[in-house]
Parts: C-alpha cells; sequence; structure tokens
C-alpha cells in the first residue's frame, strides 16, 4: 500500500457525524477545552512550532469551542494558559 492509498483508506474511515458529536460534547466542558488546547500547544512546541503560532493556534481552538477569554503565554520551554 503506497502514501496516497493509506490517506484515501484514512480518509474513508472517518465519520463526520462522529467528529460533530465529539465537538458537541466538548463544547460547554471548560476542563475539556482546557485540555484539548494545552495538549495543542504542547505538540506544536515540541515539533518546532514558532512561539506565535503556538498561542495562536491555541487561542482559535479556545474561541471554536465557545471560550471568550483566553490567555496563552508560550516560551521554548513551557505554555502558561489561563482560561
Amino acid at each position: 500500500m503506497n502514501e496516497q492509498e493509506l490517506v484515501n483508506a484514512v480518509i474513508e474511515k472517518i465519520n463526520v457525524a462522529d467528529i460533530n458529536e465529539q465537538c458537541s460534547e466538548i463544547k460547554g466542558n471548560s476542563d475539556m477545552i482546557f485540555r484539548l488546547v494545552l495538549k495543542a500547544g504542547e505538540v506544536l512546541l515540541h515539533n518546532g512550532g514558532e512561539i506565535f503560532r503556538v498561542e495562536q493556534t491555541m487561542e482559535i481552538i479556545a474561541n471554536h469551542y465557545g471560550v471568550v477569554s483566553i490567555d496563552v503565554y508560550a516560551v521554548s520551554n513551557g505554555i502558561f494558559v489561563t482560561m
């Protein structure tokens, strides 16, 4: 199986209804949102993401889930978040 076939197989398994259900499950649960936002920032930072991009992405994810106020401060060896 080549790379394109693998990508197509993964895409076929993605169920949009399941994704929408999981998103609605997270909305309103501030603890889950906090952990999701923090994990996203951690992954980006760990893989060499620019500090600005890490902060921006974390804010975008939080805003998507209805968080009105979020403060993110990322440095090369840590992330500070308040919601």
